[in-house]
């Protein structure tokens, strides 16, 4: 945490993109024609977001403990100057008043990625600053953005998914975006769909309220709807690929696990079916929208075996069981759905929680 705050750039107030975009293959971002310096003043948005998200955590994780609690505050202003640099830098705003949460930006702003105009000329949308928008809770200082996060799927949407960005970068914008332009166009990180990137973007519909198309987009990423997707030995490929130019219609060339099987499953267990543990205990945030009538999951929380199960029996209205027993539980208004909390001490062996719509 220490070393990604010394690195907040002084001006903006965002994270420096320093080595590169691991989820989206740019690393030029970080770059400077100082000879003096390692790495430039450029910024991943989605990295800032992401610094965002885990100052609020490790301040909740200090308190919780009790240990280097004198460093809450410093992480408080960490964020704060987050907030205030993402609003005023990352939001970019069009002739018409139309805004756009963009990628990034090069040293010293000297141009910008995922733009109204990206050094090549060209108009561009991405997906993960726009979903760690909605992820890491900065939405909530603006829910007004929800519909530029929106519009930006729609542009994103296909076949397979939110993709990465919906146009390619061309091999000329190396020297502005690093490696992903030397990625054919349409394939990995390229223009291409990547599933963890597409999960992401199901977290954060879930996160906006937003359960219906979550599912979709969902489903759209899962290889066992599309039956001429090549599978890849772990089941689940890391992205899919349509180009008409290369005859590429589902395939992946090359598949790795962690991203998109792990993301799987953790958008379908913490957002799906809403079991999110905390610090404190654990919080139940089933969808307000499920896409089958009845749906059962046994987990380990905290160390106890634990099921819960979902049925649609057409009530209206939906209400919580624990152990039998009906418990209220909290709206989340951006969420659009019911948050039940149990506190650590409450979860036995064998609790069965019921989400009864």
């Amino acid at each position: 945490m220490d070393y990604l705050c010394r690195n907040v750039d002084g001006e903006t107030g965002c994270l420096h993109m320093l080595y590169g975009d691991w989820n989206d293959a740019l690393d030029a971002l970080g770059k400077t024609e100082d000879e003096t310096k390692e790495f430039g003043t450029g910024v991943s948005v989605m990295a800032s977001l992401q610094l965002y998200q885990n100052c609020s955590e490790i301040c909740e994780i200090l308190a919780h403990t009790g240990k280097y609690t004198e460093k809450i505050e410093q992480y408080k202003a960490v964020a704060n100057g987050l907030t205030k640099g993402l609003h005023k830098y990352a939001v970019d705003t069009n002739d018409e008043g139309v805004r756009r949460i963009i990628h990034g930006w090069g040293d010293k702003m000297s141009y910008k990625i995922g733009s109204w105009l990206d050094p090549d000329g060209v108009t561009r949308t991405s997906s993960t600053a726009n979903s760690f928008w909605a992820i890491s809770g900065m939405l909530k200082n603006d829910p007004s953005l929800k519909e530029t996060i929106m519009s930006a799927y729609k542009a994103l949407d296909s076949k397979y998914g939110i993709m990465t960005f919906d146009k390619a970068f061309s091999k000329d914008m190396r020297k502005y975006v690093g490696r992903i332009s030397q990625i054919t166009a349409g394939t990995y990180e390229n223009a291409g769909t990547y599933v963890h990137a597409t999960m992401f973007a199901v977290m954060a519909l879930f996160s906006m309220g937003e359960s219906r198309e979550a599912w979709r987009q969902f489903e759209l990423g899962t290889v066992l709807s599309h039956p001429d997707c090549n599978k890849s030995p772990f089941a689940m490929p890391n992205s899919y690929f349509k180009s008409d130019e290369w005859c590429i219609d589902g395939q992946s060339f090359a598949d790795w696990y962690t991203g998109s099987g792990t993301v799987f499953i953790k958008s379908l267990i913490k957002f799906g079916f809403g079991i999110c543990p905390t610090l404190d205990g654990l919080t139940v945030q089933t969808a307000a929208t499920m896409p089958c009538d009845n749906a059962t999951l046994d987990i380990i929380v905290k160390g106890h075996p634990i099921t819960l199960k979902y049925a649609n029996e057409g009530n209206g209205a939906r209400k919580y069981t624990v152990n039998g027993k009906e418990i209220s539980a909290d709206f989340d208004e951006m969420m659009k759905t019911g948050k039940l909390f149990v506190k650590t001490e409450d979860i036995t062996d064998n609790m069965v929680i019921e989400v009864i719509d």
